[in-house]
């Protein structure tokens, strides 16, 4: 089994990064999914974890893409921040070109798990500047061949 941490949203605010950490079990590496995606270095280098990570719309710096497809076991997996594909429809028929399980997005600060066809939708919310009533939160895979279990983490 693969365990992969996927933050979104951090925006140079790692404070809530100590408290997810003691949330979870340990994980085998992590995601990060813009805004501020240079954070995914800082992320790297606390926790000395092998990480992807794509650029959001309020990223300036770092060369990461708007979007990847990565692999994990027997599952692929759709990064984008989400402000490129202003309907979600879209976000879940891009995966599926891509031949992907889930597309995993941030960029509307609101957490989200939900089902498009075949394909998962994935939001971990934002760690640090959650929207309205919620929480900082942030999810964890766990990767088994070709089965993806998700498990939603919100933080006090």
């Amino acid at each position: 089994m693969t365990r992969i941490a996927v933050f979104s949203d951090t925006h140079g605010n790692l404070s809530g990064l100590d408290a997810a950490m003691r949330a979870i079990e340990p994980v085998d590496g992590f995601l990060h999914l813009g805004d501020f995606s240079s954070d995914a270095l800082r992320i790297a280098d606390q926790l000395n974890l092998p990480y992807h990570a794509v650029r959001g719309n309020c990223d300036t710096k770092g060369d990461f893409p708007s979007e990847l497809v990565v692999h994990y076991e027997k599952t692929a997996l759709l990064l984008a921040h989400g402000h490129q594909y202003p309907q979600i429809d879209s976000l879940a028929y891009r995966a599926e070109e891509q031949h992907c399980a889930a597309a995993l997005f941030g960029h509307t600060h609101l957490p989200l798990l939900s089902a498009f066809g075949r394909i998962l939708l994935i939001n971990p919310g934002s760690l640090s500047r959650p929207r309205t009533s919620y929480k900082p939160s942030f999810c964890v895979l766990s990767i088994t061949g070709a089965e993806l279990r998700v498990q939603m983490v919100a933080l006090d």
